[in-house]
């Protein structure tokens, strides 16, 4: 549980430093995930948007900066009422983790892997596209 509390303490840094920008996570954290070629965002305890990568704003075609600092329900209003609330509102309640595939709010044409996790004093989301794979296994075999 080492890793978990190291980000939860980078997490709380970021936030609390009266030099950062709220938007901006300890630097060798960002660097990590700009690094891990998954799209990845943050959550604070309010919804607010904390990080936004660039796999990120590749898959959402969505500009960090219009996303950081803004409530994810006001950004994707679609996402309220489906799986993805369900999930996250269990994560940030429970502080449990959550896996699933689903089509997204935001990109309905697109699947995704998502992985949901507490992260600080809110919820951290990975996800991949796998819309590819899932073409592959529901395609009828030749």
């Amino acid at each position: 549980m080492k890793r978990n509390a190291d980000a939860k303490g980078t997490f709380r840094r970021a936030r609390n430093s009266s030099n950062a920008a709220p938007s901006r996570l300890d630097p060798s954290l960002d660097a990590l995930l700009e690094g891990i070629g998954e799209g990845f965002f943050a959550l604070d305890p309010h919804w607010r948007f904390v990080a936004f990568n660039r796999a990120a704003e590749k898959i959402f075609a969505l500009a960090r900066g219009d996303v950081i600092g803004r409530v994810l329900w006001e950004v994707s209003p679609n996402v309220v009422g489906t799986e993805f609330e369900r999930r996250y509102r269990k994560v940030m309640s429970e502080r449990s983790r959550e896996e699933f595939e689903s089509y997204t709010a935001l990109r309905p044409d697109r699947y995704h892997e998502v992985r949901a996790f507490p992260f600080g004093d809110g919820v951290g989301v990975a996800f991949r596209d796998v819309t590819d794979r899932q073409s592959v296994t529901r395609s009828p075999r030749t």
